[in-house]
């Protein structure tokens, strides 16, 4: 090639010198190049579901920040989320649900004829040392339908026997936490020797003990 063949960039002066700038140089300036997505350093305004709690959210904001997320990716992203840890715990009240089935029947092949008297009896166990709050507890986690709690029950109720179970709980004087005639001296001994009956006959006279 000759010297006479190099041609100048066009729009750029100094011929050859000038052709071997970089690319950049050479653009050309019409030509739209598509920005960055502005939310890579935090400009797009995230916005975390109710419920969740910036702990929880902050994996996935740094994620949506890091891919350039925009507002509708992040709720779709989050929405995926969502769909998941429901699909888990439907699988796991699933799960659940058989499990107690399975253990219902056994304890039902267990006490015989007898299944609905000694149920009777653990309901009347549980009513006889919980108090609302704890009850509501047990029933909400599940406890009123574990036949392995059931049992227990039961067993507690069957050593109390009917007399002790038709008197309300915490000693021949009743409940000692009543506000109004309460016994500091049962209370002292139930604390000693059965914290928990001791704190569910005070949160049923309306007194927590921690």
């Amino acid at each position: 090639m000759n010297e006479d063949d190099i041609q100048p960039v066009p729009g750029i002066e100094g011929g050859e010198e000038n052709a071997v700038q970089p690319l950049g140089g050479v653009f050309d300036s019409s030509v739209e190049i598509d920005a960055a997505p502005e939310n890579r350093d935090g400009g797009e305004d995230y916005t975390l579901p109710e419920g969740m709690d910036d702990t929880a959210g902050a994996p996935f904001l740094e994620l949506a920040q890091d891919l350039g997320l925009s507002g509708e990716q992040f709720e779709r992203l989050l929405s995926v989320r969502d769909k998941r840890l429901a699909g888990h715990d439907e699988a796991m009240r699933a799960e659940t649900d058989n499990q107690i089935a399975e253990a219902t029947v056994a304890l039902r092949e267990k006490w015989g004829r007898n299944f609905a008297a000694n149920g009777r009896l653990a309901e009347r166990a549980l009513s006889h040392f919980a108090g609302p709050e704890l009850m509501a507890d047990l029933q909400a986690g599940g406890w009123t339908r574990a036949p392995a709690f059931i049992e227990f029950l039961h067993a507690v109720g069957a050593r109390l026997g009917e007399d002790d179970l038709t008197r309300p709980a915490g000693g021949p004087g009743g409940n000692p936490w009543r506000t109004d005639n309460p016994n500091l001296t049962e209370q002292g001994r139930l604390m000693r020797e059965n914290p928990a009956l001791a704190r569910s006959l005070a949160a049923q006279a309306g007194i927590s003990l921690g």
